[in-house]
């Protein structure tokens, strides 16, 4: 997978783990979206848009398709 320095993203923050997962998305709808096929029962989320100071990927995601 090529890397593209883009600016805003999205991750998804697991709340009960305190992290935000590794896959950046494009769109927030995208990042909600695999946040509801990934969360188990009870497990909360919410999506984070971030930008070139990402702590994950510091802006450097991948397109993420």
């Amino acid at each position: 997978m090529d890397r593209e320095p883009r600016n805003n993203h999205f991750h998804i923050h697991w709340i009960k783990k305190k992290i935000l997962d590794w896959e950046p998305f494009d769109t927030h709808a995208d990042a909600q979206a695999r946040a509801q096929e990934l969360a188990g029962p009870n497990e909360i989320f919410t999506v984070e848009e971030l930008s070139v100071k990402c702590p994950v990927c510091g802006g450097k995601a991948a397109t993420a398709n």
